[in-house]
């Protein structure tokens, strides 16, 4: 067996090897189908890596790789995260999500999600120890 890797964050230890949610995600702030996958599995949406019928704003558009599905309608793995962070849920990821977000994350609130971002690492390493 394989010794665990370890990252600190803040006070707080969390290790990375075999989470018992099943995910071993890269902390690195960047949002693509790795991340989406691991969010659809801890919200108990349908996992497929994608977040389907999207705006194109400054948020949507910050996520990495082809992850997100631009057109009209909304997402169901969104609208699962807007009503776990207290946000519209409208199923559209865009800046007030974004907002809702950071807030319960405890990351700095501009409802912004940088490339990358501190609010998308604290969502990984809460993921990987199955406390999102």
């Amino acid at each position: 067996m394989s010794k665990p890797k370890e990252t600190q964050t803040g006070s707080e230890q969390i290790t990375k090897s075999s989470p018992s949610n099943g995910v071993s995600l890269d902390v690195d702030g960047k949002w693509g189908n790795s991340t989406t996958l691991a969010l659809q599995k801890a919200l108990g949406t349908p996992q497929d890596g994608f977040i389907s019928k999207q705006p194109r704003n400054s948020v949507s558009q910050s996520l990495y790789g082809n992850t997100v599905q631009f057109g009209s309608g909304g997402s169901n793995v969104i609208v699962a995260l807007q009503k776990k962070v207290g946000a519209s849920a409208d199923g559209k990821l865009g800046p007030g999500t974004a907002q809702a977000l950071q807030k319960y994350l405890g990351t700095p609130q501009d409802g912004v999600l940088s490339r990358p971002s501190m609010v998308v690492e604290e969502m990984q390493r809460r993921l990987n120890v199955g406390r999102f």
